[in-house]
């Protein structure tokens, strides 16, 4: 594990710059404009043990942005807690991003049930 002064200055935003988090980007689908880099960068300077869930969930619902795509930004900052304790870069505990609730954002259904053979037979008969 790394000492307490090196997980102090782990940053977020370090590990995109060193790659780390190869293919996952904080980049937000259709936002144009001066403050769309400040949106997705805003976390990037801050290091892990300074970043508190009250305050993400506080900024992100303060974005103007569609639910998923606050949603998703969440799970990027869980994403990077996750790496840094699995790397051992801050100490294993409760990833605080697991506390940031996203309103309006769907929760995934019930997983899809195959239809048996019995049945689609009944489904075509009901049909012709």
């Amino acid at each position: 594990m790394k000492t307490e002064e090196q997980a102090i200055g782990f940053t977020p935003g370090m590990l995109f710059t060193n790659g780390y988090v190869a293919g996952n980007t904080l980049h937000v689908a259709g936002q144009q404009g001066p403050d769309s880099d400040s949106r997705v960068t805003r976390w990037g300077k801050i290091p892990l043990p300074e970043i508190k869930a009250r305050a993400v969930e506080l900024w992100l619902s303060g974005l103007n942005l569609a639910p998923k795509s606050r949603s998703n930004i969440r799970m990027m900052l869980s994403v990077i807690f996750e790496y840094a304790m699995w790397a051992e870069l801050i100490p294993v505990d409760r990833n605080p991003m697991e506390l940031v609730r996203v309103k309006n954002v769907s929760k995934p259904g019930r997983k899809a049930r195959t239809m048996r053979l019995d049945e689609f037979h009944r489904l075509c008969e009901k049909a012709h």
